[in-house]
């Protein structure tokens, strides 16, 4: 750990505009069958979604038809009529993103939300819910991806902080309080410090200014955010950077 006298700090805007952020469109899932189970023959939809800590998700993707009893996805493998399980997969998680939500239904309008996941891999759905809710066709945002603090230089290596938080200005541009949340993310991990500010509540038409600030993000941490009502608020963030 080091920062040498060489080292320059300099002061910069590292946010300005509205954290609203929808994953691109979600990958089909990859789907199969079990070889014995608890879902009666027929045809099955399948489909997940992505979703943050505080539970905003995106749309649904694009679904898979299950053929369980008589066939596999769309029947490309023919096994004898049974009842099966259903098996979905996973892909890796995106940034910033806390879970993915399974869906199921016997229809791609009747789809309800199965299970959770916090990690990628292969589930098994073993039964159809009858309530719940049903898979989103409008997203309602995630944390977006806001800033990431430069990579260790020569003058400055790890483990020491290669930038600093100094001033948060959060402003709400509309008639309704709106709510906003504010991580940061160490580089390489998938979940995030909960340390900034957790669906933090703005006033209609107010602005609120953190500053006298030194929130140290290391190499490579990033800072991401969302917010309650899409549009609402309007964040500035500043600070210094090492290098």
């Amino acid at each position: 750990m080091a920062v040498l006298a060489s080292a320059t700090a300099s002061g910069c805007l590292f946010y300005q505009g509205q954290p609203s952020f929808m994953i691109a469109a979600l990958p089909a899932p990859d789907v199969g069958v079990t070889s014995n189970g608890s879902l009666s023959p027929g045809y099955y939809y399948v489909a997940y979604t992505f979703a943050d800590a505080d539970g905003n998700e995106t749309n649904a993707s694009p679904y898979q038809t299950v053929n369980v009893g008589s066939g596999n996805v769309q029947s490309l493998i023919v096994v004898p009529e049974q009842t099966q399980n259903i098996l979905i997969t996973i892909p890796t998680f995106p940034l910033g993103v806390a879970k993915a939500m399974i869906y199921i239904g016997t229809s791609s309008s009747s789809m309800r939300r199965s299970t959770s996941v916090t990690s990628a891999g292969t589930y098994t759905i073993s039964t159809v819910p009858v309530s719940g809710p049903l898979a989103p066709t409008s997203s309602s945002g995630l944390n977006g991806l806001l800033y990431t603090a430069p990579s260790s230089s020569a003058n400055v290596t790890s483990p020491s902080a290669t930038a600093y938080v100094k001033e948060i200005v959060l402003t709400n541009t509309t008639s309704a309080a709106a709510t906003v949340s504010l991580y940061s993310i160490a580089s390489g991990a998938s979940t995030y410090d909960p340390s900034f500010l957790t669906n933090y509540t703005i006033a209609a038409y107010d602005t609120k200014i953190f500053t006298g600030l030194n929130l140290m993000l290391m190499p490579g941490s990033s800072l991401v955010a969302s917010q309650g009502t899409a549009g609402a608020i309007t964040v500035t963030i500043s600070g210094v950077e090492v290098q």
